[in-house]
């Protein structure tokens, strides 16, 4: 208990001085992750998606020592902003994809179930749980089922299908896929000014070229476009729609 309250009161002391750092802006500027992880020590890094920098306009890969379980994350932001939280060098134990907020937030990651998503307690986080991560229900399922499909397959066939049964496969998981962009393209519809559409879209279109994506990222309100990072997507799509037209 006493270890809590101690890092607790670190946190406050640098939410202070961050906003005494930004004049006072430390809502819209800055953020303060207090964060907690099951190990008593080692490092933490805040890691950008994709390993993109390009979509950072501040510092990046930003690394802090872990003490009983807990560590502080501070920095800059321009709006919500999506990383990853790696535990340790080297390869590491990376979880899934986050969003931070600007201000103060907490943040719970198991490093024993790396990929996993970390808890954290946030205004963007929280309409992922409620509005966003439902609309895909319909959809987990089916990645669900069709990869149980794929593993009694590839026990049948010993892990040689044949082209027939991988064509088969290949068209299920491309329907899939549509499903789950169609779904995102109505939640974008709906959710205009949302930064998890934003950072979703800059995560899938690094791979993966389709028209929905540009339709997608059309129904973002103007409001998100100014955002750096959203300037960024717009200028990545608009090249390779110029490149399509050629």
């Amino acid at each position: 208990m006493k270890n809590r309250i101690i890092f607790f009161a670190a946190c406050l002391l640098a939410i202070g001085a961050k906003g005494r750092q930004t004049g006072g802006t430390a809502d819209t500027l800055s953020f303060t992750v207090a964060g907690h992880i099951n190990a008593d020590t080692g490092t933490v890094w805040l890691r950008p998606i994709n390993n993109d920098r390009g979509y950072y306009p501040f510092q990046t890969d930003i690394k802090v020592p872990v003490s009983n379980g807990n560590f502080i994350l501070t920095g800059k932001l321009y709006c919500p902003t999506a990383y990853m939280v790696k535990y340790g060098g080297g390869d590491g134990k990376l979880s899934a994809e986050f969003i931070l907020d600007p201000g103060f937030q907490t943040l719970s990651y198991n490093i024993d179930s790396p990929l996993s998503q970390p808890r954290v307690n946030n205004k963007t986080m929280k309409e992922w749980a409620r509005d966003y991560e439902p609309i895909y229900d319909g959809v987990t399922k089916e990645w669900y089922s069709l990869a149980a499909t794929k593993d009694s397959l590839g026990i049948v066939y010993n892990h040689h299908l044949p082209d027939s049964v991988s064509a088969n496969l290949l068209s299920r998981t491309e329907v899939i896929r549509n499903k789950a962009n169609a779904a995102l393209l109505d939640y974008t519809k709906a959710h205009p000014d949302s930064y998890i559409v934003l950072w979703r879209l800059i995560e899938v279109t690094a791979y993966i070229d389709k028209p929905i994506f540009y339709s997608i990222y059309d129904e973002l309100s103007p409001s998100i476009k100014l955002a750096p990072p959203a300037k960024t997507l717009g200028q990545k799509l608009k090249a390779k729609k110029d490149t399509h037209t050629r």
